[in-house]
């Protein structure tokens, strides 16, 4: 089955749906090489943060630099969908985060740690 769901930045298979629409603190998604997970859900996470306050923490173990971490798959997708604040959208890519503003308060952040760093 390829049914995919429509949202306003890409389209989405089905698998990750429960993503949207289920509640949960936090999401473990697993499976082999090539199986669509960083990108879809990198994607989700920018829908979600464009519709609704909220905090996403990119982590792994250990992070070396910020190149090692989600912030270019989520800077790549923000500016591939003209949603940068330099493209006139609601998402300030900065060097160590991301943010989404209303006005001076931030609605939404993505930041990024190194677990046995923090």
């Amino acid at each position: 089955m390829t049914e995919a769901v429509e949202t306003s930045i890409a389209d989405v298979h089905y698998k990750f749906t429960p993503l949207l629409y289920t509640p949960h603190t936090y999401a473990d998604i697993h499976g082999g090489r090539y199986g669509m997970k960083t990108e879809c859900v990198h994607r989700l996470a920018v829908f979600r943060a464009l519709n609704e306050p909220i905090r996403i923490v990119g982590a792994r173990e250990t992070l070396q630099s910020i190149k090692d971490s989600s912030h270019k798959t989520l800077s790549d997708i923000i500016h591939a969908h003209q949603m940068a604040y330099s493209q006139n959208g609601p998402f300030d890519v900065l060097t160590d985060r991301i943010i989404r503003k209303d006005g001076d308060r931030v609605e939404s952040e993505f930041f990024f740690i190194g677990v046995k760093e923090n």
